[in-house]
């Protein structure tokens, strides 16, 4: 794993995106026809949703269960071999090592252990942490008029570039002011941004200034 600057981290791509056909039917919902999701989803359907919505994140930012922290600089996830991304020493002492699925990298698992000390676990699902379920990108289009799918079909997108879109549209739509849609785009400063790549929190508060998410607490 290679150590990301500030500075590169900044225009990093971090996140692909890939919607499969399926992901939001013209009417929202398949099941009621109006848009409106009904009750819990069954595990069968949130499987199907996680297959139509395919994300491989290639930058992240890595926690350390011994000293219950995140390391201060984001890391480049290369491909793994049979599952092990690679290792690192934290700060504190440390020593991490890294695995993955070996497919998508959508999940990522650190181990973390300072010598003679108890093993640690973090297991990092990067869907629900980025806020990159398949429905919260139902929601942005019910709430935005943004379509990922419409955008780009079946093709892969960078969350860069989703990020840099949905501003855009938000400011010519007028359903928010330009100066605050790009305020919102900035870089979260509260506890639970500090384990987010940039791009990812910039997403976030972008969600949040579109009203799709309420504000984090900070």
């Amino acid at each position: 794993m290679r150590e990301v600057d500030a500075t590169a981290e900044a225009t990093h791509p971090t996140v692909r995106l890939r919607a499969r056909p399926g992901l939001r039917s013209p009417s929202g919902d398949p099941g009621t026809g109006d848009g409106v999701v009904r009750g819990v989803p069954s595990r069968r359907d949130q499987a199907a949703d996680r297959r139509r919505l395919e994300v491989d994140v290639d930058l992240a930012r890595l926690p350390c269960g011994v000293c219950d922290t995140w390391l201060p600089a984001a890391y480049e996830l290369g491909g793994s071999r049979y599952g092990q991304v690679g290792g690192l020493l934290c700060p504190c002492g440390a020593r991490l090592a890294c695995v993955d699925n070996d497919y998508m990298r959508d999940e990522l698992t650190v181990h973390a252990q300072r010598a003679g000390g108890p093993p640690t676990v973090r297991r990092l699902d990067f869907r629900s942490l980025f806020r990159l379920e398949a429905d919260d990108l139902r929601r942005v289009a019910d709430v935005t008029g943004y379509d990922l799918h419409e955008r780009h079909g079946d093709g892969r997108v960078s969350l860069l570039t989703v990020v840099d879109e949905l501003s855009a549209a938000l400011a010519v739509s007028g359903s928010q002011p330009a100066s605050e849609t790009v305020a919102g785009a900035g870089v979260g400063t509260g506890v639970g941004a500090q384990g987010l790549p940039e791009v990812v929190r910039r997403w976030h508060e972008l969600l949040r200034v579109a009203r799709v998410t309420p504000a984090d607490p900070r």
